[in-house]
């Protein structure tokens, strides 16, 4: 179906607790294991996306599969750095993904 249209290859980052080279706790952005298989949709700069009254802006659409463990406030990149500002699973049946993120 839509997964046939994913043809983009995104690195998922997340932002978290870590241990360093030395065995010492940092703060810091995680790169995670899998690469994220893809659809990216540009919107207006200017639009804003609303979710269930709460007001998103966003520069993207990414459509994904369901599967992937994409929150806000995660970064997707593949030399832009996108951050994820909203995951929508439409009509809740579980095939993909919209996430809306703004370019940063």
């Amino acid at each position: 179906m839509i997964g046939k249209y994913f043809n983009q290859t995104f690195e998922h980052w997340k932002y978290g607790t870590t241990t360093d080279e030395w065995g010492n706790t940092t703060e810091a952005w995680t790169k995670q294991d899998d690469n994220i298989i893809c659809l990216l949709r540009p919107l207006s700069g200017d639009r804003v996306v609303r979710d269930n009254a709460q007001n998103v802006v966003a520069d993207v659409k990414f459509y994904m599969s369901a599967d992937e463990s994409v929150e806000v406030g995660d970064q997707l990149r593949n030399g832009d750095h996108y951050e994820v500002t909203a995951v929508i699973n439409p009509m809740s049946m579980g095939r993909f993904l919209q996430v809306e993120a703004r370019l940063i």
